[in-house]
């Protein structure tokens, strides 16, 4: 994408921001596995460390889902100035894309193009959804199933399960 493709400075500034925001968050990602698996090589039954194995489990699932939607943001703007569409956001909803909405948008560009081919399958994929599921289920109903200590203080420590946090909980 040229610096002024289609004279359209604010176009040009988004798709940077989010080719920057996608090495952010994948960087991110690796950061954040990498110290979950060092985290859960000697699991913890401490409340500090069931905090951070939690922290480092959300951080991971939010910037990887995150790497996703900013690639997808970037492809969606080079979209709107490849098909000499301004890319001038005045609100928030303007700069909202969904992975699944930017292959669409490919697909009726162009229809017969690698891109929209790759797009299609890589949204489809199964593991396109686990991911986003699993960010949900992190984000909105917090840590998943493990033992915890009802106990604090002195005495004996009394373990109980958490239970799993279903998308459906009935």
């Amino acid at each position: 994408m040229a610096r002024r493709t289609a004279g359209s400075k604010s176009a040009w500034h988004a798709f940077a921001s989010a080719w920057n925001a996608v090495i952010y968050r994948l960087t991110a990602a690796h950061q954040h596995a990498d110290s979950l698996r060092l985290l859960l090589a000697t699991p913890g039954a401490s409340s500090e460390a069931r905090y951070a194995e939690d922290r480092e489990l959300l951080c991971w699932a939010v910037s990887a889902q995150s790497a996703v939607e900013c690639l997808c943001f970037a492809v969606q703007v080079a979209v709107l100035v490849a098909d000499g569409k301004p890319f001038t956001p005045t609100k928030d909803a303007e700069l909202r894309f969904s992975p699944r909405g930017v292959a669409r948008a490919v697909t009726a560009l162009w229809p017969a193009s690698v891109m929209a081919e790759v797009l299609a399958r890589r949204v489809a994929a199964p593991e396109l959804r686990e991911i986003e599921d699993f960010r949900r289920v992190l984000f909105h109903r917090g840590a998943l199933p493990r033992m915890i200590v009802l106990s604090a203080g002195a005495g004996p420590a009394t373990p109980d399960a958490i239970p799993s946090n279903p998308a459906d909980p009935a």
